[in-house]
């Protein structure tokens, strides 16, 4: 991040703006909390399959229950699976499934 740059020159500033590459939430958080800048801009475009094709739901449309360990699709069912998991890169995120019957559904 560009914040590292700034620091080593000792020119952080408190705010500042950036584009859409930058505002997904783990820069939001680390440039705030080691950095103590608050980045502005335009969130990020929901690249996933459902979001590029305008098919389905995209991901902003589901209901997330972190104590409760569970997602709530648009259609108010929850999921059946809510575990930690790594990806082919080995970076970690959260597998969520719903039951079969539930998440063949078309919108008209």
């Amino acid at each position: 991040m560009i914040q590292a740059s700034l620091s080593a020159s000792n020119r952080l500033p408190g705010e500042q703006l950036v584009d859409e590459g930058y505002t997904q939430a783990s820069h939001l958080v680390t440039s705030q909390q080691k950095y103590g800048t608050l980045l502005f801009g335009f969130v990020a475009r929901d690249g996933s399959r459902q979001g590029i094709a305008a098919e389905g739901f995209e991901i902003n449309a589901f209901a997330v229950d972190w104590d409760k360990r569970k997602v709530t699709c648009p259609l108010g069912k929850d999921s059946v699976l809510f575990r930690r998991a790594k990806n082919t890169r080995g970076s970690w995120l959260f597998r969520v499934e719903f039951a079969p019957s539930e998440s063949n559904v078309k919108r008209e």
